[in-house]
C-alpha cells in the first residue's frame, strides 16, 4: 500500500485487505477538525477497525480556525470527547509551540506554560497525581521551581487511566 494519503480510513482499508493476519495494537492519527463536533465524526471513521486509537496530534488548525476564545472552547469540548470515548487509548495536543499560530501553543517561547496550556494541564484525568508518584507533572514545573530539560515526545499526552510519560529532569 502507498504510504502517503490524504484519507486514511482508505489507506487503512487497503492496508488491512492487503494484509488481513497482521497484528495491529493500535491505530495512530491526527485530528485538525475546527470543531468538537468534527472531531467526534472523524474519531467514529476509526471504530470499524476495533484498535484502539492514538490521536497523536489534535487542535482545530483547519480552515476555519477559530481564535483564541474559539480555541479555548474547542479545548474545553474535546477533551471530554476524548476522555470519554472507550476507543480513544491516548491522545496530544498539537503542537506546544506554533510560531505561525501562537492560539493553540501550550507553551510560550520562554518555556512557560501559556493559559491554554494551564487549561490543558488542569484538565488531565482527576487521578493523575495519585497516579503518577515519583513522576513531574506539567502542571507542578513552575510551582515547585524544576527545571525540565528534556520531556519524552508524547510528554503532554495522556491515557484514559490518566497517565503520562515519564519526564526527565536536570
Amino acid at each position: 500500500v502507498d504510504g502517503v494519503t490524504n484519507d486514511p480510513v482508505d489507506w487503512l482499508d487497503k492496508f488491512f485487505a492487503e494484509c488481513p493476519g497482521c497484528k495491529v495494537d493500535y491505530i495512530a492519527i491526527h485530528s485538525y477538525a475546527p470543531g468538537s463536533e468534527a472531531l467526534r465524526n472523524y474519531l467514529a471513521k476509526f471504530k470499524k477497525y476495533n484498535k484502539p486509537l492514538w490521536i497523536t496530534e489534535f487542535a482545530p488548525w483547519d480552515p476555519p480556525k477559530p481564535d483564541y476564545e474559539g480555541v479555548v472552547q474547542y479545548m474545553k469540548e474535546a477533551i471530554p470527547i476524548l476522555e470519554n470515548d472507550p476507543d480513544v487509548f491516548r491522545y496530544s495536543w498539537f503542537a506546544t509551540r506554533v510560531g505561525i499560530n501562537p492560539d493553540i501553543s501550550l507553551l510560550g517561547a520562554d518555556g512557560v506554560l501559556t493559559k491554554l496550556g494551564q487549561l490543558y494541564a488542569s484538565m488531565a484525568f482527576p487521578g493523575l497525581s495519585a497516579d503518577l508518584l515519583g513522576r513531574v507533572q506539567v502542571g507542578e514545573v513552575q510551582a515547585r521551581g524544576i527545571f525540565v530539560v528534556a520531556l519524552h515526545p508524547g510528554a503532554l499526552a495522556r491515557d484514559h487511566a490518566g497517565r503520562a510519560p515519564e519526564a526527565r529532569t536536570h
